[in-house]
């Protein structure tokens, strides 16, 4: 005994009821999550900025109609909405996924019959020449219903849309206040007047002054998107089984919390990994934001003197630009009588 316990693996935090590493599965567990809530923040940024960006450069009724849409999205319950996409995407692949077993079926038995056809009446009656026209149906057009690793790779896209699709709200109002502010500023009247076209606008002078808003949400997104993320898993609507995720993890080992014996181990352990992971990403802010300003700070002096020290090729359009940037005064002349 005592040398079968002396070659026995020691496990740093134990294993579960199927006698896998729990420290292993948590170590993927947080890479399925951090890599979902990545994700879903470059999703909700992306959308966030488009969206907010042409609400407030255009401006006017567009504007309205659309910060009105943001506030419609805003009155609707945010995790109930998540829950309710998940669970309607996973109906619908359900749905699909029936139908297609169902046309695969009829394409097999039609396949079947040509065969059949194709055979003598002896033949015909044979069950081992049926069993083989069969088979043979089956691996040409298989049976419709979708792989474990496809069924895995539906859930996650359906996370990242679900998770993604309603986060970036709150993105697209810091992106429109931030992009009327700069609307208004000197440089980019100066823009304008040159006949600079709209998408140079926004990625010359705009976006370099909306990385600031922009790293910090999206460094506030990140934990957030992985906290929902493993609430879905752990109500069984993300990521399912044999993938790990902090979330199914966790429901996994509140079910052997028992008076009987309890494993307690296995519901701390990715329940402490996902308290601390979003506190980390919140303490990165205080790291990210500096940088970003120091990033964008040095790009946009030297974009204003090259703008500075370029030659003037036009009169009319160098005097349209001092005219936008520094306003033209008067001077009353006195006249001797």
């Amino acid at each position: 005994d005592e040398e079968i316990r002396a070659a026995r693996p020691w496990y740093f935090l134990g294993t579960d009821a199927l006698g896998r590493d729990v420290l292993t599965r948590c170590l993927a567990g947080g890479g399925v999550s951090l890599g979902i809530g990545v994700a879903a923040a470059l999703i909700s940024v992306v959308l966030g900025t488009l969206y907010g960006a042409v609400a407030g450069y255009v401006g006017g009724r567009i504007d309205a109609i659309m910060m009105r849409i943001v506030d419609v999205l805003y009155g609707l319950p945010y995790v109930l909405l998540v829950v309710l996409l998940a669970v309607a995407v996973d109906a619908s692949v359900d749905n699909w996924q029936v139908r297609r077993a169902e046309r695969a079926q009829r394409d097999r038995a039609a396949m079947v019959e040509r065969g059949l056809q194709e055979l003598s009446t002896s033949a015909r009656n044979d069950p081992v020449v049926r069993a083989a026209l069969e088979a043979k149906a089956r691996q040409q057009i298989g049976t419709g219903e979708l792989t474990s690793a496809q069924q895995q790779w539906v859930q996650i896209v359906t996370l990242l849309v679900a998770i993604g699709g309603v986060s970036w709200l709150t993105m697209s109002r810091v992106v429109r206040g931030q992009v009327l502010s700069l609307k208004a500023q000197p440089f980019m009247e100066a823009a304008r007047a040159i006949g600079t076209p709209t998408p140079t606008i926004f990625v010359r002078h705009l976006l370099p002054n909306l990385v600031g808003p922009i790293t910090v949400y999206a460094t506030l997104t990140v934990p957030q998107a992985i906290l929902q993320e493993s609430f879905l898993s752990f109500l069984g609507i993300g990521v399912r089984p044999p993938m790990p995720s902090w979330g199914n993890l966790a429901a996994d080992g509140l079910s052997e919390l028992n008076p009987f014996r309890s494993n307690w181990w296995l519901l701390v352990s990715p329940c402490v990994l996902l308290a601390v992971t979003p506190e980390a990403g919140c303490k990165a802010v205080i790291v990210v934001v500096p940088v970003a300003n120091v990033v964008a700070i040095p790009r946009r002096l030297a974009a204003l003197l090259t703008e500075a020290m370029a030659p003037a090729e036009d009169n009319q359009v160098t005097a349209a630009v001092r005219s936008c940037v520094v306003p033209s005064v008067k001077v009353p002349v006195a006249v001797k009588a």
